[in-house]
């Protein structure tokens, strides 16, 4: 296909190279394009005046995605959509982000002129972002930075990892997808980690030193797909066992709060002759589920499985102890 257009020769020029992170050379470019290598070799000059071109030594050219600049165009109901979700990331997190701070107030500077209160708010909203409550965490803005750049350029990384405290250990680790997660105020990195050889999910805060392998790439497994991989998940944690069948039985009190929200993409409910609400629910590990099932208190009771039943009686007790009240009957003394 020959391009009529240059502008429009050197936008498919930068989609190449985009798809392409580890790089493409004149000869491909010419030959994708349907031009010579000279007139290449002048619309790549022109495309350096504008994005980060980085060159190999073999000839392979790459777009630096960390130094380089994307082009937008968003409607006013898109522009809030990412504000709301960029909004969610930050009021949960509780780490200084100067690159989330930077979005935000970018984002505002376009809305000001079709959206003043908008604009402002969303300009407010980065001031907080990086304001001087936030923790300052310099290892977890470096691990960020290299998480994204590994995964756009489609390299492994090393990564010393702290599973416990004083524990940190070394590992390789092909990136999959980045989760966010607002239960825990934290971000993972989810992926095929080596040792042990399996996907694993690593919270970015355990990281204590990153570097990307830049010879050593790697390709998502063919029939990877983010969705089918986190759709058993309550939450990020993934699991090689069988999902596990959970059943909450909730108080009328509690039906309304929750018939307004979709907890789980596999829930069922069940309307009860009280008036209360039986939930079902297949995830991948229960386990996940234990701070939003306290967080109901004595408007659910878990059902089944009977461990997370065990385990749940098990922290009434506890909390029972704790403020000097008779344990339930039923428990057994520690």
């Amino acid at each position: 296909m020959r391009w009529s257009k240059k502008s429009d020769r050197l936008l498919q020029l930068e989609q190449l190279l985009l798809s392409h992170p580890r790089g493409l050379r004149r000869v491909e470019l010419a030959r994708r394009l349907g031009v010579n290598r000279s007139t290449v070799t002048r619309d790549i000059q022109d495309l350096s005046d504008a994005l980060a071109l980085v060159e190999e030594d073999d000839g392979r050219l790459w777009i630096d995605p960390a130094n380089s600049l994307t082009r937008l165009r968003l409607t006013l109901d898109e522009c809030l959509a990412v504000h709301l979700a960029t909004r969610l990331y930050t009021s949960r997190s509780d780490r200084h982000n100067p690159s989330a701070a930077s979005a935000l107030r970018k984002l505002g500077t376009a809305l000001e002129p079709v959206a003043p209160l908008i604009g402002r708010h969303v300009s407010r909203s980065a001031d907080a972002v990086d304001g001087p409550d936030r923790r300052e965490d310099p290892q977890y803005l470096t691990s960020l930075s290299t998480l994204a750049r590994a995964w756009a350029q489609g390299r492994k990384v090393r990564l010393s990892y702290e599973s416990r405290p004083g524990q940190a250990a070394e590992r390789i680790l092909s990136i999959w997808l980045m989760e966010p997660y607002a239960l825990g105020m934290t971000t993972y990195a989810i992926g095929w980690l080596e040792p042990p050889g399996a996907p694993r999910v690593l919270k970015v805060e355990r990281i204590r030193s990153i570097d990307i392998l830049h010879d050593e790439p790697y390709d998502l497994p063919a029939d990877f797909d983010a969705e089918t991989l986190l759709r058993g998940a309550w939450g990020v944690w993934i699991s090689a066992a069988d999902p596990v069948d959970v059943r909450l039985r909730f108080a009328p009190e509690a039906g309304h709060r929750l018939r307004e929200t979709r907890w789980h993409p596999s829930e069922r409910l069940t309307e009860l002759e009280d008036g209360g609400v039986e939930w079902r629910a297949t995830v991948a590990d229960w386990t996940e589920m234990i701070p939003w099932v306290q967080g109901w208190g004595a408007l659910a009771e878990v059902l089944a499985p009977r461990a997370m039943r065990e385990h749940v009686r098990g922290q009434v007790a506890a909390l029972a102890e704790r403020y000097g009240l008779p344990r339930p009957a039923g428990t057994a003394e520690g």
